[in-house]
């Protein structure tokens, strides 16, 4: 009885392979087919192949979590499943041109926020390279090997047993993951660490695969809701006990304070053509009032220009793992506009696009901003990339300030026209290029020279209108632009010693400030660093909050920086470990801040 039971139950597996041999073999080619789809996409991503055993399996087990949705149909593939695989094209082709875009890959919690990018769409699509559609390619070869081969020889499979199929899968991939992570845990390695920080978001998707990084954000969602631990509370009043506090040395008189946020500027390009891209910007920074630093390391993350105006106005750097306007937007924050307040100032946004771009509407009052004046508030006579064209804004930004005249303000005015430079592909330029420049090198080149106009045009307009000399005028980028590991295959010359394929710097321009500063060719500043620059330049010194970074004007004042992968850029010959370490702690410190809601309590206790 035993040896036939054990011989029906060999019989009816073999009959069963036999039976559902085409579904199996399809199922194996459908397999292959996304392995070699997203083993493609982590070559884009990485820019070269990955052969190390850790990127084989994630990819593998990627594809099998991937391949879940084959067991829903009771006759797979067509027409819903190739419309799943058509998606999964879609899915990488958006991320790859995102990473062009952004340098990082689509967060899990921005793909509700699709509708913002209907303004970046032709900056987006102008990305696409006829090898990205490779994958298409790849899914229609399946479909005619399906049409061809497999279509009247798939077998229907029961629902018991495509139910018994995605339970096995499921657990299957989930024993492999997990096994994966539990044998380099025992290597010593920490793999939750390097999600959370000490990588490259891009390298971890490479990596780990996309689903190994949508759990990870997941989970961290669901941590954000955990209240702070004594450890974690601890870390925090050890950080701000050590902070140097600032000097607040300001002059009698209360100018106001205009801050420029550029789209997209670096500082190598203001060397182009021996000044050539930006002769009015290269005239102010040798001008005696003009405090000029060119080595400002961009310290945003996944929000990038909404990142700028974060580092700027609340002296916080970005959390590790999310877009902060987004996910953390109706909380306190701090903010030089409430510092301000202190002094009596107005303070007001400008930008020539939709106040819900990067939720600009609901984080000026998060910001503590009095105004927001967006399109809808402008003539719009001239558009250039995102929005209204920059000299636009800055033409009917004067009647505004007029307006507030009597009162000091503080305005904070947003650029958008240098975007990427896909506007001025036909534009003429005074920039003599080398031949050898590719063409969208040359468009950003050619945008910064349109900004460079633009802002000569309002600093005379400013002039004529008595407002120039009672005004502390800032000027700097959100983020950097076309990237100086690009810049260095071609003009080499252009670029700092400290930049490479990771740090591309920015500068800032600080006019009118009666005070003095200059930074030294291997010192580096970071973006946090200009808000506690900007509270001690203006005096605020009954406010609670000077942000995690160091004032440039302190008497210690910054020559590194910590990028968002920990990594240190500059002179640190003259600092002690546990210095440095605090620089570097002050990313954790900022992401606990946000994260857990905790800066109410910090000014409650104050």
């Amino acid at each position: 009885m035993c040896i036939d039971t054990i011989w029906t139950l060999k019989m009816s597996k073999f009959t069963f392979l036999k039976e559902y041999r085409y579904n199996i073999v399809f199922l194996s080619l459908i397999t292959l087919s996304l392995f070699i789809n997203f083993y493609y996409f982590y070559y884009q991503l990485e820019e070269s192949l990955i052969f190390s055993s850790t990127v084989m399996l994630c990819t593998f087990v990627n594809c099998l979590f991937f391949l879940l949705p084959y067991f829903i149909f009771r006759k797979p593939f067509f027409p819903y499943f190739i419309l799943y695989l058509i998606l999964i094209d879609i899915l990488l082709i958006a991320n790859v041109t995102y990473f062009k875009f952004y340098k990082n890959i689509i967060p899990l919690s921005s793909y509700s926020q699709i509708g913002n990018l209907s303004g970046l769409l032709g900056s987006l699509l102008s990305y696409l390279k006829l090898n990205d559609f490779f994958y298409v390619l790849n899914t229609i070869l399946l479909i005619i090997t399906y049409r061809v081969i497999f279509r009247k020889k798939l077998v229907p499979i029961s629902g018991r047993k495509r139910t018994i199929g995605f339970i096995l899968l499921l657990f299957f991939s989930i024993l492999l993951y997990s096994g994966l992570f539990r044998i380099k845990e025992m290597k010593g390695e920490d793999v939750l660490k390097k999600f959370r920080v000490h990588s490259n978001p891009v390298h971890l998707v490479s990596n780990y695969g996309i689903i190994a990084t949508w759990i990870y954000q997941i989970t961290s969602y669901i941590a954000d809701s955990k209240p702070l631990t004594d450890e974690e509370k601890k870390q925090i009043a050890t950080f701000f006990k050590h902070q140097e506090k600032l000097s607040f040395v300001s002059g009698e008189e209360q100018k106001n304070l205009i801050v420029i946020l550029v789209e997209s500027l670096s500082t190598w390009v203001t060397r182009s053509g021996n000044g050539q891209a930006t002769p009015f910007l290269n005239t102010l920074s040798q001008s005696d009032h003009c405090i000029f630093i060119p080595n400002v390391l961009p310290q945003t993350n996944y929000g990038r220009s909404s990142d700028g105006q974060l580092l700027i106005n609340t002296g916080l750097t970005p959390v590790f793992n999310r877009t902060v306007v987004y996910a953390y937007p109706n909380q306190y924050y701090p903010s030089l506009a409430e510092a301000l307040l202190t002094k009596n100032y107005y303070s007001l946004t400008i930008v020539g696009d939709r106040a819900s771009i990067w939720n600009q509407q609901v984080m000026n009052i998060t910001y503590h901003f009095d105004e927001l004046i967006s399109r809808n508030d402008l003539e719009t006579d001239e558009t250039i990339g995102l929005g209204i064209s920059d000299q636009s804004v800055f033409r009917q930004s004067i009647p505004i300030f007029k307006r507030l005249s009597g009162q000091p303000f503080y305005t904070q005015i947003i650029t958008l026209s240098s975007h990427d430079g896909i506007d001025f592909a036909d534009r003429k330029s005074n920039v003599e290029f080398p031949s050898h420049y590719p063409e969208i090198m040359k468009n950003y080149i050619k945008s910064i020279e349109y900004v460079d106009m633009a802002i000569e045009y309002f600093f005379d307009e400013l002039k004529k209108n008595d407002l120039l000399d009672n005004s502390i005028i800032v000027i700097t980028g959100d983020h950097e632009g076309y990237e100086a590991k690009n810049v260095k295959k071609y003009a080499p010359e252009l670029v700092s010693p400290l930049e490479d394929e990771k740090n591309t710097f920015i500068p800032l321009y600080i006019i009118n400030s009666g005070r003095h500063y200059e930074q030294k060719e291997l010192e580096v500043m970071g973006q946090v660093d200009i808000y506690p620059s900007l509270c001690d330049l203006m005096g605020t010194d009954k406010y609670f909050w000077q942000g995690v970074g160091k004032s440039i004007f302190s008497a210690h004042p910054p020559r590194f920086a910590v990028d968002k992968f920990l990594h240190v850029i500059g002179d640190t010959t003259a600092y002690k470990a546990e210095e440095i370490e605090y620089t570097i702690d002050a990313w954790n410190i900022s992401d606990l801040l946000i994260r857990k809601k905790y800066i109410q309590h910090i000014k409650d206790n104050k």
